[in-house]
């Protein structure tokens, strides 16, 4: 049985605005500190301490309408929790409309600003990788590179149709680069956005998608342009919406333990001032 209620009638009860006062509430005070454990250090200090204000003095009135309608606290305070809903989805909605209210610009504004920072680094990604595309089928020459010899000239050298792969630094380049680049895209999107970063990737890949499948249809007969289409769709977005994910969430605990330790060093030079 996990403790709810801690009752110190004489010590601990307060007036909840001014209507039927309730004893200390240790079900209530966890919740508070779940969601404060969520947005410290990604969220200023004041913006936090508002919210958090503002959420207990909603639990607080819907804990005491129901003690006066007859309740028991444990009953009254889960009625109340179970409306508002889990603390951490809760903080992590305020924390992506907090993020989302910084915007600075019209186009932020409206598109989002989350979505906009995921489109914006897969886009370069994506132009970084048609480059590679651009050096691997026209470089050296101005035209497209064709081989000189053709496959029966092949057969009288190499009778035997055994594959013979290209390890050169262009082959690596050319494979390695669309495979780590969903990982790279992911990390940084979640460094950077400290809330629902999986579903900004998703919200900035699909544009990218869909302008993939135009060029590739455009290209053709080039298939270079599809298949790069197809592996944004098979590969690029659930490895880009699990990366940001779980970087999202190792960067949002970096900058608790950051925001906690730093909050301890300051208590402990003022006590030593003192």
């Amino acid at each position: 049985m996990s403790p709810v209620t801690k009752a110190k009638p004489d010590a601990t009860e307060y007036r909840l605005f001014t209507g039927t006062p309730v004893p200390e509430n240790l079900l209530l005070e966890q919740y508070i500190a779940a969601m404060d454990r969520v947005l410290q250090g990604s969220v200023p200090d004041s913006t936090r301490r508002d919210l958090l204000e503002e959420t207990q003095a909603h639990l607080e009135h819907a804990v005491r309408t129901g003690l006066e309608r007859g309740k028991s606290l444990l009953e009254s305070t889960q009625s109340a929790i179970d409306r508002y809903g889990p603390a951490k989805e809760n903080a992590l909605d305020y924390m992506a409309s907090w993020f989302q209210s910084e915007s600075r610009t019209p186009m932020t504004r409206k598109v989002g600003r989350a979505n906009l920072i995921s489109y914006g680094i897969f886009q370069m990604l994506v132009v970084i990788y048609y480059l590679i595309l651009q050096i691997h089928v026209f470089l050296p020459g101005e035209s497209m590179y064709r081989i000189p010899f053709s496959p029966a000239q092949v057969r009288d050298v190499w009778p035997n149709p055994l594959p013979f792969p290209d390890f050169s630094a262009r082959f690596f380049i050319l494979i390695g680069y669309p495979l780590l680049a969903p990982l790279l895209g992911g990390l940084i999107i979640g460094c950077l956005i400290p809330a629902k970063a999986a579903s900004a990737v998703y919200r900035g890949l699909m544009p990218l998608i869909l302008i993939s499948f135009v060029m590739g249809a455009l290209l053709l007969p080039m298939t270079e342009g599809l298949l790069f289409a197809l592996l944004q769709v098979a590969f690029w977005l659930p490895v880009g919406c699990l990366t940001a994910h779980f970087s999202s969430n190792l960067a949002r605990s970096w900058r608790c333990r950051a925001h906690v330790a730093s909050a301890i060093s300051l208590e402990h030079s003022h006590s030593l001032e003192k």
